[in-house]
């Protein structure tokens, strides 16, 4: 296997940790909510089934919004669901008053750290 090949890879595999960890804390955060809990379960499965494809929908998508993610700008996340449907389990629109500072600082570090590690498999 190419060295690059291979790196690849590993990236692929940091960054769907990072996005599991990133739906996990958000799962323990509001156990009860529907569309995180299911998000939750597909997210683990995606990432074991389809690694390639679910790096690549999700980042192409954060993508989109790097500089509101970088700049730490609330809105991304209050008004993610009126965008996309495909993270509707980060559209914390209800929720997010009910995050601490370092709880939303912890997301847009995640998110931040996903931008990053994409940025060297693109």
């Amino acid at each position: 296997m190419n060295s690059d090949y291979g790196n690849m890879y590993q990236f692929i595999d940091t960054f769907n940790k990072i996005l599991l960890n990133t739906v996990d804390f958000l799962f323990k955060k509001f156990p009860d909510d529907q569309d995180i809990s299911y998000a939750h379960y597909q997210v683990e499965i995606a990432v074991k089934a389809v690694p390639q494809s679910t790096f690549k929908t999700v980042y192409d998508y954060i993508l989109l919004y790097k500089k509101q993610i970088t700049g730490k700008d609330e809105l991304f996340f209050i008004n993610l669901s009126e965008t996309d449907d495909s993270l509707k389990c980060f559209a914390l629109k209800d929720k997010w008053s009910l995050l601490t500072a370092d709880e939303k600082n912890h997301l847009f570090m995640q998110f931040q750290k996903l931008l990053r590690i994409g940025q060297n498999i693109k």
